[in-house]
């Protein structure tokens, strides 16, 4: 009788043991969020007043040809503008924005600078890019949503985060509030 009663001593023993070793601590924090669908297309304040980055990407595919995307959103151009010691364009789009001080070598000394009025920004369009710059902090976070929900990963977070998809490479400045796009090397 003794050796069943040590023998199910043991038993409760190892019992408690595995099951303790099993059981969880509660941290008193309990996880009420729902699963989200990755896939889902959620809706973002899209600015009419700035070139969506869908519009960025035929802009890039037509280069300086099509003037119409320009013209939907009110942009005026300029062509071969060169910013000081900054950066050329082909064609340059601004829009509720001030051209610097022009030199004499048909170069401005920067780049376009905001007005009170309306939302500021500016288009750049080389040979191999087109760039979008905003001044306003609410349109370049409306911009990178539009990267995002438009299916580009992130694929490298650095000085500029670089997005893809595959086929184009989209480099985010957020110091700047610039977005450059691109096709990938």
């Amino acid at each position: 009788m003794k050796i069943y009663k040590m023998i199910s001593s043991a038993v409760i023993m190892a019992a408690l043991v595995v099951t303790s070793c099993v059981t969880t601590k509660s941290s008193g924090y309990t996880d009420n969020s729902q699963q989200t669908d990755t896939f889902a297309v959620h809706l973002v304040d899209i600015k009419s007043e700035v070139l969506t980055i869908s519009d960025g990407i035929r802009l890039y595919d037509a280069g300086t040809t099509d003037m119409a995307i320009a013209k939907k959103y009110g942009y005026k151009r300029i062509d071969g503008y060169k910013a000081y010691n900054l950066k050329d364009y082909a064609v340059l789009f601004y829009k509720n924005s001030q051209l610097p001080r022009k030199l004499s070598s048909g170069a401005y000394l920067d780049m376009p600078k905001p007005m009170k009025k309306g939302v500021s920004s500016y288009v750049g369009i080389n040979k191999n890019e087109v760039e979008i710059g905003v001044f306003s902090q609410k349109a370049y976070d409306s911009l990178l949503s539009q990267v995002i929900q438009a299916g580009f990963a992130l694929i490298h977070d650095g000085y500029e985060k670089e997005y893809s998809n595959g086929i184009y490479s989209i480099y985010c400045y957020a110091p700047g509030r610039r977005i450059r796009i691109s096709r990938p090397l």
